[in-house]
């Protein structure tokens, strides 16, 4: 009996083999779990926030699916010049930049309405001689434009696999989708940075900067700590711009901000206040750590240059500074109007200084004896305006 059940299975398992119904099977068992990949990353994908962890989260999914020996994302944020580059090569990421005479390349081959995914195809079409040696030499395979509503932002470059194998349909069809989502989120990402920071300095809106100065002067009350808040102005800037013209302040204005971020933190806000003035919220920091940081901010841009039609020239800052205490539980309008009294102070005790609003017993004793708050500032430097 037991022989006679064991010949009939092994009949209709042969049967079943025989029909190509087995294989169907393992076919579908893996596109089943393939689909269930695309869903479970796609979802993933769409809970990360910022384009950094989106594109470390699908570059983690992509060297371990399908092991690229190069692969690349070119980006071109909103109102930059500059590309951004994600660089994998051999499973880690790299520091290779690809020439941006490539993304140029790839940018009109796609603006004219191609769709080929096939560099062969694009080199065809664009001539061997359109795209550079370097990148002719990263040997790349596949193409993918990374589309918005604005048009084409960036492009995702991949080359052979490690293995040798070629990347199947179902493979592609992966990538493709990924792409779809991603395209998505980063332009969702890129706009809501172009929608709070300033398109000439790119530095943090006054916005941006007033809920950043809440944020911290809650957090600042909730956990005991204290803050700063900077308040800086370009000396005599109205001066520089009629005498050089608004197109030198302009680049004052950039390099100043460039200057001063190198100086930050990550955690620090820096923001274009309006017109020559900015602003900084400095989390976790004392009143040590808030004039030591108004005097390399001083020191940073005094030493900065910007040639004017071949004429080198410089600007200076003065600074106001303001400790933000658990203690006194002060509205960020009071803060800011502190922080305005301070550099009010040191730009009438001879511009190019920091000064620090009073807090605490010193500005409490004071102001019982009747004493002005503007009376107990003092500068912290005082150094010559140099204006070229």
């Amino acid at each position: 009996m037991a022989e006679q059940i064991t010949n009939d299975f092994i009949a209709q398992f042969n049967s079943l083999s025989n029909s190509g119904m087995l294989e169907k099977n393992k076919e579908l068992q893996h596109e089943n779990r393939q689909l269930h990949r695309l869903i479970d990353d796609s979802a993933a994908l769409l809970l990360i926030t910022s384009a950094d962890s989106m594109f470390e989260f699908i570059s983690t999914r992509f060297l371990d699916y399908f092991l690229p020996q190069f692969m690349a994302f070119l980006i071109q944020p909103p109102r930059e010049n500059s590309i951004l580059q994600y660089c994998y090569r051999n499973i880690g990421r790299v520091s290779d930049r690809i020439d941006d005479s490539n993304y140029k390349t790839l940018h009109r081959y796609y603006a004219e309405g191609n769709t080929d995914n096939d560099f062969e195809k694009i080199k065809g079409k664009m001539g061997i001689e359109s795209f550079t040696q370097d990148f002719l030499d990263i040997h790349p395979l596949m193409i993918f434009p990374l589309k918005g509503i604005g048009g084409i932002y960036g492009f995702s470059i991949f080359s052979d696999k490690l293995t040798g194998n070629a990347y199947t349909r179902a493979e592609i069809d992966y990538i493709t989708h990924m792409f779809s989502v991603l395209s998505v989120m980063i332009q969702n990402d890129m706009h809501y940075k172009t929608s709070i920071t300033d398109p000439k300095t790119g530095l943090y809106t006054y916005d941006y900067f007033i809920n950043k100065l809440e944020e911290t002067t809650a957090i600042v009350r909730r956990y005991k700590h204290t803050a700063g808040l900077l308040m800086i102005d370009i000396d005599l800037f109205k001066k520089f711009n009629d005498t050089w013209g608004h197109l030198a302040g302009d680049k004052v204005l950039i390099t100043i901000a460039s200057a001063m971020s190198a100086v930050l933190r990550k955690e620090d806000c820096l923001c274009r206040f309006g017109g020559e003035e900015f602003a900084i919220v400095i989390p976790e920091t004392d009143s040590v750590g808030l004039t030591s940081l108004a005097e390399r901010l001083r020191q940073t841009v005094s030493s900065s240059e910007v040639n004017v039609n071949g004429t080198r020239l410089s600007v200076t800052i003065s600074l106001g500074a303001c400790l933000i205490s658990y203690s006194e539980k002060a509205e960020p309008r009071v803060l800011i109007d502190r922080a305005d009294k301070a550099l009010y102070f040191a730009k009438t005790s001879g511009r190019n200084c920091a000064a620090l609003f009073p807090d605490g017993l010193l500005r409490r004793a004071a102001i019982h004896r009747g004493i002005s708050e503007i009376e107990i500032l003092a500068p912290l430097t005082t150094k010559e305006v140099h204006h070229g």
